[in-house]
């Protein structure tokens, strides 16, 4: 066996194998997905309620809340699925962490649009020192989140 092990605690903390490949078991990642219904207000928490958990190592997720374990570079995404918007809608849900708000450009269904449905999607490397917190929040006229897994949805891990 070529494979490197640090442990702590009793616990892989990273394993590297023979061919290279770095894991590190322990590491703060995390995906909730909107799987009940939710409808939103301007400046509402997304995925507040009736959401459930895929996967969140380290338990760093609590309802909409992710907090930070340590102090470094998060990767945080997000996609959002609005159900029954009208024509002429705008939506621009934005990351809020305890040291900024990111935001993407806002998105409008159009009044020729097909459909009812506007997505949405958030992408950002937060600096986050221990403690902060990140939370999705609706900007828009209120509005129902699709309850697809598939289509809304709120991650993150931790890069360094």
């Amino acid at each position: 066996n070529n494979d490197l092990t640090i442990a702590t605690n009793d616990a892989n903390a990273m394993v590297i194998d023979g061919a290279g490949h770095v894991t590190k078991p322990l590491n703060p990642a995390f995906m909730t997905q909107q799987t009940g219904a939710l409808s939103v207000a301007n400046g509402h928490t997304i995925f507040s309620t009736n959401t459930t958990e895929r996967y969140d190592v380290n338990s760093d997720i609590s309802g909409a809340t992710f907090t930070a374990p340590v102090t470094g570079k998060y990767q945080l995404n997000f996609c959002v699925l609005y159900e029954s918007v009208s024509s002429d809608t705008t939506f621009e849900p934005k990351l809020q962490t305890s040291n900024r708000t990111y935001a993407s450009p806002p998105q409008t269904r159009a009044a020729n649009g097909d459909g009812t449905y506007l997505g949405t999607t958030g992408s950002y490397l937060c600096d986050m020192d221990a403690n902060d917190t990140a939370i999705v929040v609706h900007v828009g006229p209120t509005a129902d989140v699709s309850v697809s897994a598939n289509w809304s949805w709120f991650t993150g891990t931790l890069l360094g």
